[in-house]
């Protein structure tokens, strides 16, 4: 397992690059401290963050999104024991924060979307057992308030966050939020979950190879992407025993 880890690089509007990854503190077996790193075209570093302010255990930082009205940008971040999502000037600093998912549970991969003036957080939590819970919430960054945040502990979330995948959120030609994500149901499973604005749901959806074993293999979600027909495109990994 590696001691340090990126996990987002996003592009600027200045062509830069932002990115974001975890690492092992004092080399304690854990990725238990955050960073942002700012990088021009070349490669060379503009400037790094560490964040020595989060200086409790099990700080875990997943995605990047650019702010759309600013040079700025969001994360979300697990910092023992609450989880917040941060709103960031251009050069990393702090400008505000707010608690998010009040489970209050730890919670690693999620996908971040930015659209008007709100912001669609998902993430898993857990329950102090294996598989992960989905919680989705929406946040207004004007007023930086909650607009609504939901659980659903019906979708079973694989652990995913140190395995190459990612938890996307795509939104839809009709303002609905589609989250594609690695589920559980009989074994691991590509999921697409679709919400309305309101976070209510309009459908959840597996997919899998096959309906009987052996071509029912494990099959993990890594990326979605909007079709023009109103349809989604997922990609992923697939395990064949």
């Amino acid at each position: 397992t590696p001691w340090l880890m990126f996990t987002d690089v996003k592009v600027t509007p200045a062509g830069n690059y932002l990115i974001s990854g975890n690492y092992n503190h004092q080399c304690l077996g854990n990725r238990d401290r955050l960073f942002i790193i700012e990088m021009d075209q070349n490669g060379e570093i503009i400037w790094w963050k560490f964040y020595p302010q989060f200086t409790h255990l099990d700080g875990l930082i997943g995605g990047i999104e650019l702010a759309s009205d600013d040079s700025g940008f969001y994360f979300k971040a697990f910092i023992n024991p609450q989880q917040r999502l941060y709103k960031l000037e251009k050069n990393g600093n702090i400008q505000w924060s707010i608690p998010v998912n009040l489970n209050q549970l730890k919670a690693t991969e999620y996908g971040l979307r930015e659209y008007g003036d709100n912001i669609i957080i998902a993430n898993a939590y857990y329950t102090g057992t294996f598989p992960g819970r989905l919680c989705v919430t929406s946040v207004n960054v004007k007023t930086q308030s909650i607009n609504w945040e939901k659980n659903f502990p019906n979708n079973r979330i694989s652990s995913v966050f140190f395995k190459r995948e990612i938890m996307k959120i795509e939104i839809t030609k009709s303002g609905n939020i589609a989250i594609g994500m690695s589920g559980i149901q009989n074994g691991n499973r590509p999921e697409i979950l679709l919400l309305n604005q309101n976070g209510d749901i309009l459908w959840n959806r597996y997919y899998t190879h096959g309906t009987a074993q052996p071509y029912a293999m494990d099959m993990e979600f890594n990326d979605m992407v909007l079709c023009d027909d109103g349809g989604f495109l997922l990609g992923g990994t697939l395990y064949d025993p």
